[in-house]
């Protein structure tokens, strides 16, 4: 049977065409597992923009064990599943990292191997016995030699060997065998009523996608989550996707940030012009903290805004009075103010943060169409946080970028005189034109859920087992788990 079945038989689907079941076209159903945070504005604007795109979003915020029912419904009813903030280490303060027992590879394989090893001893003891003893005509035994039901009639059956060679099954069982093997087994392991004593088994079933979130910290401890579940891709504002993807053996993927545009836009009255008035020359919001890129926001603060100011140089003054921090902190201003505060200045500044993240401040500013976005330029090694982007970021195309106090000092004087005005606003259309077409929260949406979807087309195609991220631990697990359930 087509793997697409298992979803049909649970979701009542089964005259349905099995592409149209598993919304391998056409609308998807996502299930998003949060754990309830303050911190989770880029999962809800990502979230916001699913349905607008005509999927539909089941979401759930999991707080503690007695939520499981309900996550397992929402899993059970959507294509594909998604999770993020706080799952992993070095997410927060408050949580710990969560072991995802419905999709642990390890957990996963130990229940089906213990259900396995009981189907096993229960099939040896009534072949033993004598009673009620038929085997199928297509069994073969871990040996490969013909099982018993091949034997001619009124011979003695032949005796169950006592150990499963797991060396000998791996050999001989194709993969699409050991998939299915587990779809029929981890069916057994559904939880009934309230219990949450039988934890079911996700991995093969419902694609689980990750976005990885803060990728300056616990990086070894992600990576081992990766590894330790059935993660079928995962999802990374970070440039560096590739060298994930090496280490953890999931396929990763590139997103951005993303901005609000009707929020950020000039409104078409304030459209810029050459004689557009402006209330400051630059302004800046944000945190300052040693691990941002070579730290670059404490040294301008330190040194060259007391510089520029003494020139004459129009600072945005909410700014330095109530959102700008040292270290980790929110901002004070509203989203609305601080959007008009943005647009208020000819120029903005915007850094990479720590492992060179490209925020969402950036996009922000690209949006306006009134604003130029400053940024730090990035060093060979790190070249591709700008390259690697949708719509790469070039110094005097849609940004300008500096490399020392000095140069950042010169940018500002010179696109603060009106002598630069034409040259500034070239640079901020073409920003803007790449910011609508490429970092709106609905683009990453869209992103999402084309990842979302592949994942799904391929978890229903044989070819899909091969993939290089089914590792050991879940090889030997089906391959114990198509053997005993041959025997039984």
């Amino acid at each position: 049977r087509h793997p697409a079945a298992w979803f049909c038989r649970r979701r009542a689907c089964a005259a349905m065409p099995a592409a149209q079941a598993s919304g391998a076209t056409g609308a998807m159903t996502v299930g998003w597992i949060d754990r309830d945070s303050p911190n989770l504005t880029y999962y809800h604007a990502m979230q916001r923009e699913i349905e607008p795109l005509g999927h539909k979003l089941s979401r759930i915020f999991y707080r503690h064990p007695g939520d499981r029912p309900k996550m397992h419904e929402i899993i059970e009813t959507s294509d594909f599943v998604v999770v993020g903030f706080s799952w992993m280490s070095g997410e927060g303060r408050t949580y710990s990292p969560l072991n995802f027992a419905e999709f642990n590879r390890v957990a996963c394989g130990m229940r089906l191997a213990n259900h396995s090893r009981k189907l096993a001893n229960h099939s040896r003891a009534r072949h033993q016995s004598g009673v009620g003893h038929t085997a199928p005509v297509d069994q073969a035994t871990s040996d490969g030699h013909p099982a018993a039901g091949d034997q001619l009639a009124g011979s003695a059956p032949r005796p169950l060997p006592r150990q499963l060679s797991l060396t000998g099954v791996m050999s001989k069982l194709s993969l699409g065998r050991r998939l299915e093997a587990m779809r029929r087994l981890s069916r057994r392991f559904a939880p009934r009523g309230n219990s949450t004593s039988s934890t079911p088994c996700y991995c093969g079933h419902v694609p689980l996608l990750v976005v990885l979130n803060k990728e300056y910290t616990a990086m070894p401890a992600k990576f081992h989550w990766f590894k330790a579940h059935c993660v079928s891709a995962a999802l990374t504002v970070h440039h560096n996707a590739s060298q994930f993807e090496a280490a953890t053996g999931v396929p990763f993927h590139r997103i951005t940030f993303g901005v609000d545009a009707g929020t950020f836009m000039a409104p078409p009255a304030a459209s810029p012009t050459a004689s557009r008035g402006y209330l400051y020359d630059i302004g800046f919001t944000g945190v300052l903290r040693r691990d941002q890129t070579a730290n670059w926001r404490s040294e301008i603060m330190r040194h060259s805004w007391p510089r520029l100011k003494a020139s004459g140089v129009r600072f945005f003054e909410p700014g330095l009075a109530r959102t700008i921090h040292a270290g980790v902190a929110h901002a004070t201003l509203g989203v609305d103010r601080y959007a008009a505060g943005i647009r208020s200045c000819k120029m903005w500044l915007s850094t990479t943060g720590p492992a060179d993240l490209v925020g969402t401040r950036y996009f922000d500013i690209m949006a306006t169409g009134t604003t130029l976005l400053v940024c730090n330029r990035m060093n060979s090694s790190s070249s591709a946080a700008y390259s690697s982007l949708p719509t790469p970021l070039v110094h005097g195309v849609n940004a300008v970028m500096f490399s020392s106090l000095d140069e950042f000092e010169q940018l500002v004087r010179y696109y603060a005189s009106p002598a630069a005005e034409e040259e500034r606003l070239a640079i901020v259309r073409r920003a803007q034109i790449a910011a609508l077409a490429n970092y709106t929260w609905t683009e990453v949406a869209r992103k999402v859920m084309a990842v979302g979807r592949q994942e799904l087309e391929r978890s229903h195609a044989p070819a899909a087992l091969q993939s290089s991220h089914i590792d050991t631990h879940a090889e030997t697990a089906l391959a114990l788990a198509s053997t005993t359930a041959q025997v039984q």
